[in-house]
């Protein structure tokens, strides 16, 4: 009977090896696709076009592709930051998540990022400070009208980089490294102005997979518009052929959380169709057949989302980049875009005798809109907007189209504006805002009888084309711009149809150079958010600045909810002062630290711990063979 109770726990113990081993495979928490090796690089360099996973972002020679000591890709002679390396997409499958772990080095200190390989080019992943060496984490999947993602430098930044290694798992970053979340404890942003206007930020459809960032939208914002996905190129790329899957699943994703979605956008000089406005070889089309198309293409567009998309960005940046503040109204059509694809085709075959102008595109562009979902609120939306020029022209502008339609034969009612909002994009920059002027623009768009929206707001450190360092003190300053610009929503809020935040955390923005937003590269709230939550209740901003801040806090009986103190306007201009930057002390890198080891990853978990019940059962067999061997010599 020992005899067989000793068989018994051997095979007991052969039999659970595989089981175990089995566990441990199961417990892995990612499955690593792909990791760049030395005959990786060669291939690569031999073949730049035709590798597996790698693609040549080059021209004329440059850059130049060579294998460093470590086996790594150097990449040296650039004289441009899109000179670099793409990783593909065409192995990806539809519908899963992939994340990207690129491990960057150099000479010199730099930032490095990941972005997109198509206009409009956003950073997907920056480093947070310069230095010879950073490693970056980024989740993706298929993306309409893009071709993967690019590693390179950011703008303007043409340094040598040597890529030391790339990995590629299957799953969500969280999956593969010990990736920062977003910090919850934290007032929500659209609870607390919920008496005064909705908070809203961008999304893509794809990050709808990122359940983390999903659960902080739906904490802070209750409006959303699609960063890339709803534009002209992305929607119709050709005649007849459209891409609608994506916006669908954020437009329902929207509607069965209670948010509203901003349409944006239809027409736009910038990513733009080629078909709309262009000839198979690139010419120009008639002024008829531009009008036709984009006819075409926004009853189409509009009336499929019809009743669910309820607001539009019906023409977007219409206008030059900078207008003479001595422009008068009156010659708006002097200050816009001439090079716009749209502007030009309505400049061919033109008939003057007529009274037609290049600029009957935008007019154009609202009435198919109106005609097509006469429910949705139509939008112009444009940048720079808070300088006196660009405000005047734009307001008259709308005000001159407002009167044209009433008189059109196609209007049935005629209580109600053709243009009836202006959004302002609000892209601004701490060195170069004054808050007044943003105060002005509120004033006159609303004297158009429009209501106004703040649809693409960032305030990142510095000026234009010259970022600034991010210092304890440049922090404070843009918080401080942040909350005097709220303060001034919240004192015209009988106009403002909505404000939008453009980027949900700095290294995530297209201007993640400047550290535009509210929330940092570790996920948590910056300075500017509590400057914000200031403007409508000082007691959690101050609880939250000292780290004390707790949901219990949150009272709606607030008296500082109920009446917040706003004044009607500023009393006096706000003098900001140029800031003498300061060093900062001791600042984590934004750069997400996923373990990286000297050996290539493997699946099977060596050196984990096994499920606790297939130890239970090795000591339970060892135990029974323990007695079984000392019954036996005992005999």
């Amino acid at each position: 009977m020992k005899k067989v109770a000793l068989a018994l726990a051997i095979l007991m113990i052969i039999t659970l090896l595989p089981a175990t081993n089995t566990a441990l495979a199961n417990q892995s928490e990612h499955d690593l696709i792909w990791e760049m090796t030395e005959d990786d690089v060669n291939s690569f360099i031999s073949d730049p076009q035709n590798h597996e996973f790698l693609r040549s972002a080059h021209r004329d020679g440059r850059p130049v592709y060579s294998v460093d000591t470590e086996g790594g890709l150097h990449l040296s002679n650039r004289n441009a930051d899109w000179q670099s390396v793409d990783i593909k997409d065409d192995w990806m499958e539809a519908g899963q998540l992939y994340t990207i772990v690129v491990e960057f080095s150099s000479s010199e200190p730099a930032l490095f990022r990941i972005m997109n390989t198509d206009s409009p080019y956003s950073t997907l992943s920056i480093s947070g400070e310069p230095d010879t060496h950073a490693v970056l984490v980024y989740t993706t999947g298929i993306v309409e009208g893009q071709r993967g993602v690019r590693l390179t430098t950011p703008q303007g930044v043409n340094i040598d980089y040597t890529i030391s290694s790339i990995r590629i798992y299957a799953g969500g970053a969280t999956d593969v490294a010990d990736v920062a979340s977003w910090y919850m404890n934290v007032p929500s942003l659209h609870e607390l102005f919920s008496d005064y206007f909705p908070i809203g930020n961008i999304m893509e459809p794809g990050v709808l997979n990122d359940a983390d960032t999903v659960e902080m939208f739906l904490h802070h914002y209750n409006s959303v518009t699609a960063e890339n996905a709803m534009k002209p190129a992305n929607i119709a790329p050709s005649r007849g052929v459209w891409n609608l899957s994506g916006p669908e699943r954020l437009v329902d994703w929207a509607i069965e959380n209670n948010i509203h979605i901003h349409g944006h956008t239809l027409v736009w000089h910038s990513q733009s169709a080629p078909w709309l406005t262009e000839d198979e070889n690139g010419e120009p089309i008639s002024r008829a057949e531009a009008r036709s198309n984009m006819e075409y293409f926004i009853s189409h567009y509009v009336g499929h989302f019809a009743g669910r998309v309820t607001t539009w960005d019906v023409v977007n940046e219409a206008f030059t980049d900078s207008v003479s503040n001595n422009t008068l109204g009156s010659a708006w059509r002097n200050n816009l875009r001439s090079d716009s694809p749209w502007y030009i085709a309505y400049s061919i075959d033109m008939d003057e005798n007529a009274e037609e102008c290049p600029s009957d595109y935008i007019y154009d562009a609202f009435v198919f809109t109106r005609l097509t979902d006469p429910n949705a609120i139509l939008f112009y939306n444009d940048f720079n907007e808070e300088s006196p020029g660009k405000r005047e022209v734009i307001a008259s502008m709308t005000e001159e189209l407002n009167e044209r339609w009433l008189t059109d034969p196609r209007n049935d009612d005629p209580e109600r504006l053709l243009i009836e909002g202006l959004g302002m994009q609000a892209h601004y920059w701490t060195e170069w805002l004054d808050p007044n002027d943003v105060r002005d623009t509120i004033v006159r768009f609303a004297e158009t009888g429009a209501r106004v929206a703040i649809t693409e707001l960032d305030i990142p450190i510095g000026r234009w084309n010259a970022f600034g360092d991010r210092t304890e003190e440049s922090l404070e300053h843009q918080a401080e711009l942040f909350g005097a610009l709220f303060n001034i929503f919240m004192a015209h809020s009988d106009y403002i149809d909505s404000v939008t935040l453009w980027g949900r955390a700095d290294h995530q923005s297209w201007r993640a150079q400047g550290f535009p937003l509210l929330f940092d590269g570790r996920l948590e709230p910056k300075p500017a958010f509590w400057s914000i939550v200031e403007v409508i209740n000082p007691e959690l901003a101050e609880l939250g600045r000292q780290g004390l801040f707790s949901e219990a806090d949150m009272s709606v009986d607030s008296p500082d909810l109920d009446e917040p103190d706003v004044p009607d306007e500023l009393d006096e201009d706000i003098d900001f002062d140029n800031i003498e930057p300061m060093p900062m002390p001791e600042v984590t890198p934004l750069a997400y630290e996923p373990p990286l080891t000297d050996e290539p990853a493997t699946n099977n978990n060596s050196g984990e711990t096994p499920p606790w019940w297939a130890i239970a059962l090795i000591v339970i067999s060892v135990t029974i063979i323990g007695v079984a061997l000392y019954s036996l010599k005992k005999k």
